[in-house]
Order: structure tokens, then sequence, then C-alpha cells
């Protein structure tokens, strides 16, 4: 029996497990409100993201034009379609969801299911003790994360065994190429962000193959899903409708952006909160001489921020002799970072990939701490020693700027790591 070793990887499970039971232990039995650990808004009822997809389907109008449900793939409507609900109570949607609760269960429990099973499978091929694989596991399902999107009910618990899946088959599997491409295919029709891991792909034949056949497979799913959830074969107009609305990505609430966002505009959204600025330019309401000096620097920060995030990514993806799991890592880092808008269940993808790193690293305490700051909940202590009140928001937590600043330092570090091994 092997016992667990003191590296990187075991204080890195360890240390979550502990802190993140502490915080469920908080979230329970402490005078903390739920909006306040999970999430407030106008969308704040629990599993409010699922019961959303499930309303809209019985609106075919709503499904790619109304309230940015184009962002929500036809592909995620066609498979959320499969779930019956009671059609009498699709116009109250707390009714809708008191009514059929038990879809919730049966939809993500198939997906948790899913996830700890390929999350298995990827750890027999380690050498490790199997109280560590199981220790793994837990610490993937208390991490704050998972807590988050399971609360919210978002589809990125169902993307996420089906990312690592393809991982799994293009870091594996020796002869990939058509499990991959179908299932990156999948991957860019369920999340429109992933799309940017094409880049990754650039580089090598083999890659070079999986990326045109998962673009052509992408096409193919976009248009049958397309059909089947409106019944329209007019996919274009839906295409360009995605397009239209993609480019306001980001549009969302002032609480959000400040106390759930691991962007990099979590940066600046807090810092604005104490001296009310408007951070998004308006230039179809003000003229360039009359806007307010912060905006611009705020405006050029993103500009500069994305550009060079995406200049450092490509530099990565363009290299040769660099392993295929570093660009995952990389690809990951960068659509969080640049994103306008980063929720924190977007982190649940980059749980497996720090494990991937820190098992063939396994003395790299630098990742392992900045790890420890991504994926446990401190909301609690950012609320309960540190609150802030004025007229825009009740109050504001510092763990987005906590983990916003933390994937910013594994970016740059993971960028020196990777362009030094190669050199």
């Amino acid at each position: 029996m092997k016992y667990i070793k003191s590296d990187a990887l075991s204080f890195f499970i360890l240390s979550t497990i502990i802190v993140n039971i502490i915080f469920l232990v908080i979230a329970m039995f402490g005078s903390f409100s739920e909006n306040i650990l999970f999430f407030s808004g106008s969308n704040s009822y629990q599993f409010g993201d699922f019961y959303d997809l499930l309303y809209h389907i019985n609106d075919k109008e709503s499904l790619i034009k109304s309230y940015g449900n184009a962002w929500n793939s036809p592909l995620i409507y066609s498979i959320m379609s499969f779930f019956m609900i009671d059609l009498n109570f699709s116009l109250n949607k707390f009714l809708l969801i008191n009514n059929n609760l038990y879809l919730f269960f049966i939809f993500f429990g198939i997906s948790i299911i899913l996830t700890l099973f390929i999350l298995y499978k990827f750890l027999e091929k380690y050498d490790l003790d199997n109280s560590l694989k199981y220790l793994i596991i837990i610490s993937y399902l208390t991490s704050y994360p998972f807590l988050f999107a399971f609360d919210r009910g978002n589809t990125i618990l169902f993307v996420t065994p089906i990312f690592y899946i393809f991982m799994y088959f293009y870091l594996h599997k020796k002869n990939n190429i058509i499990y991959s491409s179908f299932l990156l295919g999948l991957l860019f029709n369920l999340k429109y962000y992933l799309c940017a891991y094409a880049f990754s792909l650039l580089r090598g034949t083999k890659n070079r193959v999986i990326l045109i056949s998962s673009i052509l497979i992408a096409l193919f799913v976009f248009i049958l899903s397309n059909f089947y959830i409106l019944r329209d074969w007019n996919f274009i107009q839906s295409f360009l409708e995605i397009f239209t609305q993609l480019l306001d990505y980001g549009s969302h609430s002032r609480n959000e952006k400040t106390n759930w966002n691991v962007s990099h505009t979590s940066l600046y959204q807090l810092i604005s909160q104490f001296y009310f600025w408007d951070i998004r330019p308006r230039f179809e309401n003000y003229t360039l001489s009359k806007l307010h000096y912060m905006k611009f620097i705020t405006y050029y920060y993103s500009l500069f921020f994305v550009l060079l995030t995406f200049y450092m990514f490509i530099k990565i993806c363009l290299t040769k002799n660099i392993e295929n799991y570093k660009k995952i890592i990389f690809f990951l880092l960068f659509f969080l970072l640049a994103s306008p808008y980063s929720p924190y269940y977007f982190l649940c993808l980059l749980f497996f990939p720090i494990i991937y790193y820190l098992n063939k690293n396994r003395y790299d305490y630098f990742v392992a701490i900045l790890s420890i700051f991504i994926f446990t909940g401190l909301r609690y202590l950012t609320h309960y020693y540190f609150e802030f009140k004025n007229d825009k928001l009740e109050a504001i937590s510092f763990d987005p700027a906590i983990k916003t600043l933390s994937l910013v330092f594994l970016y740059i570090y993971f960028y020196k790591k990777f362009r030094e091994e190669i050199l």
C-alpha cells in the first residue's frame, strides 16, 4: 500500500478539502445569507440557470432572439427539450421549479456521475495511492466552482465531463482523431467560447486534421440542432442572431461582474465601486470629448489586456514541442481572463488540467498555492471582514479579485515556464 506523498499535489488536494469543508459548514450553519455565499440578483432563485432553459423552450421566439438566449446554443436547447415539463406552469418560473425539481437532479445527477467516472479513468493511469484518488474526487465535489455551478444549475456541469472525455482521448489515445474531432465539434456547439481552442490546434498535421474535422462536425451539429429545436432550416439567420448577441457578451449586471466574475474586468469593477465610475463607455450617448477620463483608462486597459494575453496565447500555441496538456491549460487561463465576463462556474473546466499538471510537476508549490485560492470558497471571509456599502451594491467581495489575480499570476508563470522549457 502506497502512502500519500508529501508533495504539491497532495498539499493542494488536502488544503482545498479542508478550506471548502469549513466553507460548507459556515454556509449551512452560519448567519450568512445564501445570496451572499452563492448568488444574488434578478435570477437568484436556486437552480435558476437550468429552469430558465426549460422556461424558454416553450417560447420559440425567445430561444434565439430574447434576453440573450442565443448565448445558449441550439444543441443545448435540443438536449433540454428531452426533459418534459408541465406546460401549465410554463408561465411561472417558481411554479415551474416546484413542480419539476426532479428534472434538475436527473440531469445533473447523470452529469456528475459521468464526470466522476472520467476523472477516475484518468486517475487509473497515475501512480497514486487509492486514498489520494478518492480525495481528488472529493476535492472536486467540494470545490467552490462546482458548488456555485450546482447552485445555479448551470449546464457547465454537463459540458465539463465532455471536455474531460475529450482530454482523455486527445492526450492518452494514439488513434484519437475520430473521437477527438467528434467531441471537440460537440464542445464548439455546447459552449461557444471553447471555439478559441482552435488556435491551439494550428501546429502539427494531426492537430490540423482534428481541427478541420471538428469544425465540419460543429457546423453539421449546429444546422441539425437548429432545425430540431426551431423546425426551421434557416440556420444562417440563427447564426447571425447568435453572432450579434455574442458581440454584446459581458453586458451583465454590475453585481455579477463585480462579485461573481474571474475575468480581468473584475479588477476594475471592484475598484470602480469606491469611486462610482460608470465603467463601460457608451459611445452612442456621449461624444468623445465628454467621456470621463477613467472610462478611457478602463476601456483601453481591457483592450490592452486582451491583446497582450492573446499574443502570449498565440506564442505558446505556435511553438514547437509544447505538450498538448500545456496548451489546454494555457487556453483555459486565456479565455477565463480575456473574456469580458467569466462567472465562477467556468473554473470547473480548469480543475482537472491543474491536477494533471501537478501530477507531472509534483513539487511545484507555487501553482498549488495559487490553485487553492482559485478553487476554494473564500467569500465568507471577504464579506465578513471586508464589507463596503454604497449606492450601487449592497456589499462588495474581494474574492473575485483574489481569484482573478491568482489566474493572472498562473498565466504569467506558465508562459515563462513553458517558453523556458523549449529554449
